[in-house]
């Protein structure tokens, strides 16, 4: 079942706001079967990356 939520608005539109985060997992075995890691031009890097994302509606004020 979806629900639609009813968001302070402002002009019109929704008052959202969005924050992220990238952090490395401690280094073991298990992590990096678990995880895998990041790679870029040279290579894999050392520990996996964990990442987190959220999103927060944001209450109007007059």
């Amino acid at each position: 079942m979806h629900h639609i939520e009813e968001f302070d608005t402002w002009a019109g539109l929704n008052l959202l706001a969005v924050d992220g985060v990238v952090w490395r997992a401690a280094y073991s075995d298990e992590n990096r079967e678990a995880f895998s890691s990041a790679s870029n031009q040279y290579g894999d890097t050392g520990f996996s990356q964990n990442r987190m994302v959220g999103i927060w509606n944001l209450p109007a004020t007059n």
